[in-house]
């Protein structure tokens, strides 16, 4: 199963997701810990040293080698640059094993039991041209192509606050834990999960915070309008390793009841896998319309149907004529399921349609390329 970490910056969401893990590893499950959060402290909070914390793979520096791994023997995919970070998994692509799988495997740091990933860090190259959505991205596409089973605990820690729904990573998870510390700001964050979460079925789970009273543990519940399924004391133990102290075992002994309510929790969480792909390609799909671009349209609609025909063709637009090599879309949405499609992709000419504005799924959108004698096109 796949489950997020996240809450407000400062919450201790890296904290309590880093000894779910442990316990979860002690208690014989597989993991794989994931470091999706722009301040990349998950290793050293696990408990790995800044040596060990080095080693951890960073795939996010990996993404064309990773586009070009998932691709696999799927000749409905273009070039591996031009595959988008949103492509679902389709016919031919490599599925990821990810306690056994060589690729993955030469990316984690094994330690204590858990495989520890991380997306990475800006490079030189990044700074002031690039978002941090350019490393997650990575991850979104890993776990797409991610094929774990119902044992394996597959965690991620995620960036903070609700920065995860300006892509489609939150809808990657079979739950979403949501840690809360007792203040508003930090309520505020699982109220904004909550209203985006409701829209997609999201399954949220409440992790209560740094709560020193009753009236904290109230405070929470009644601001949240739900029970924590787990409420964790003040600790001074995270205070010390906040510090950068090592961790010699305190931390667990003063979280260790509060972790096994999460983890009693994990047996009831069920993962859809059918509703996972209807998510993946409606994501991708809302991606291309949004701006992605012909190229995130292009790169869905070939994941679905085989390549059609580039008759030569000329269209007018704006007054002007221009020779282009095109393809055909008709999309059709029905209750979720992608019944046709056909890419419309201009090659050349300097008045192709720049952007397909395609409406909300549940409805049609055909679009026509009607060829006249002369060759002039009207749509």
């Amino acid at each position: 199963m796949k489950i997020a970490f996240v809450g407000k910056g400062g919450s201790g969401k890296t904290t309590v997701s880093s000894q779910l893990a442990r316990s979860a590893a002690k208690n014989g499950t597989k993991v794989l810990a994931i470091d999706a959060d722009i301040n990349q402290r998950f290793a050293e909070t696990l408990g790995l040293s800044a040596e060990q914390a080095k080693l951890v793979g960073e795939v996010g520096k990996q993404m064309l080698d990773l586009k070009a791994y998932v691709k696999g023997q799927n000749t409905l995919l273009p070039e591996a640059d031009k595959i988008a970070k949103t492509t679902p998994a389709g016919t031919g692509s490599t599925l990821i094993l990810p306690f056994t799988d060589p690729y993955l495997q030469s990316l984690v740091y094994h330690y204590e039991g858990i495989d520890v990933l991380k997306t990475g860090g800006f490079e030189e190259e990044d700074l002031g041209v690039k978002c941090y959505h350019a490393k997650t991205g990575a991850i979104e596409l890993l776990l797409n192509h991610l094929a774990d089973a119902d044992d394996e605990l597959v965690l991620v820690d995620m960036t903070a606050g609700a920065d995860a729904f300006a892509s489609g990573l939150f809808a990657k998870f079979d739950a979403t834990f949501v840690v809360v510390e007792p203040t508003e700001a930090s309520v505020s964050v699982w109220k904004q999960y909550q209203e985006y979460a409701m829209i997609f079925d999201i399954r949220l789970e409440l992790i209560a915070n740094k709560c020193m009273d009753e009236a904290d543990i109230a405070y929470i519940t009644e601001s949240c309008g739900t029970v924590p399924c787990a409420v964790i004391p003040f600790s001074k133990a995270i205070r010390q390793l906040d510090r950068g102290m090592r961790d010699d075992g305190a931390l667990a002994a003063e979280l260790g009841t509060s972790i096994a309510h999460v983890l009693a929790l994990l047996p009831t969480i069920t993962p859809d896998r059918k509703r996972f792909q209807e998510l993946a390609i409606y994501f991708h799909y809302k991606n291309a319309a949004a701006g992605g671009g012909l190229r995130v349209f292009s790169s869905f609609a070939e994941c679905l149907l085989e390549k059609t025909a580039e008759p030569r063709c000329r269209y007018q637009c704006a007054g002007q004529t221009a020779n282009a090599r095109i393809r055909i879309v008709i999309l059709v949405i029905n209750e979720r399921q992608v019944t046709g499609v056909c890419p419309f992709i201009p090659i050349d000419g300097g008045t192709a349609l720049q952007r397909l504005c395609i409406p909300s799924p549940l409805v049609v959108f055909g679009f026509q390329h009607l060829l006249s004698d002369e060759g002039m096109a009207e749509s």
